[in-house]
């Protein structure tokens, strides 16, 4: 089974994302990834140095490069999820890039105001894939699905539900109560990794990233720790196991 991921915070997410845009593409090529979207937070900051390691790597002859998608990860503030926007053309991008910039110019230096009026606005020829952020799927479900209902009204083909693990020993339940979201809300669901670090042993550095953004220390972090070091790349083997009843 062939797997692209669509979710990678780099580290141009601040204090979040714990690898370079070059190493999540190596990492990518490494393991076989057919295309890769590097997604940071309210931002397409990652994209640029993503593409220029894909050139390097095309220019030193390394074979079977990942195919490199143009995203971002749109955080809005009056929605239960984040939406994963991925323009389709040069058109589309352009959208996304004054999306931003209208976010941008409402709020302070290092912060974007964005609502779901403006997505519905700005949101023509992007493929958006709903990632719900509570902790089940049962909190914030009601809005989402009216979110996703009213999105694939002004949409259609476009808008998915994202179901991400979160490596808790719940993951299979949580993507049965997703996929029956999904059902109601009329889309499909699509697999996805939330990736944060192309290799495992980043998990500390990503741990010491959340301590300066918490602003705490090691041994105050607490539940807010990485549980494991699963949030990084993996192999379309590795997604298919998990995913295996969908």
């Amino acid at each position: 089974m062939s797997y692209a991921e669509l979710c990678c915070t780099s580290n141009f997410t601040f204090l979040t994302g714990a690898s370079h845009p070059e190493e999540l593409v190596t990492r990518a090529a490494e393991l076989g990834l057919p295309a890769l979207a590097i997604t940071d937070h309210n931002s397409l900051a990652g994209v640029v140095r993503g593409w220029s390691a894909l050139q390097e790597l095309k220019r030193i002859g390394t074979p079977d490069l990942p195919r490199m998608i143009t995203g971002s990860r749109l955080i809005l503030q009056d929605s239960a999820a984040h939406w994963l926007a991925l323009p389709t053309n040069r058109a589309a991008y352009a959208r996304l890039s004054r999306l931003l910039t209208l976010g941008k110019r409402r709020a302070e230096k290092g912060q974007c105001h964005l609502r779901m009026a403006d997505l519905a606005t700005h949101g023509e020829g992007l493929i958006l894939v709903g990632l719900p952020q509570a902790h089940t799927p049962q909190r914030g479900a009601g809005e989402v699905l009216q979110q996703a209902r009213r999105l694939t009204r002004r949409f259609p083909g476009n808008i998915f539900l994202g179901a991400a693990p979160v490596y808790d020993g719940q993951d299979q339940a949580r993507f049965q109560s997703l996929a029956r979201l999904a059902q109601r809300a009329g889309v499909p669901m699509v697999a996805v990794g939330d990736v944060l670090m192309h290799h495992a042993r980043r998990r500390q550095l990503a741990d010491v990233l959340t301590c300066m953004r918490l602003g705490c220390t090691i041994d105050e972090i607490g539940r807010h720790a990485l549980p494991n070091a699963e949030r990084r790349l993996k192999a379309p083997a590795d997604m298919a196991r998990m995913f295996r009843d969908h």
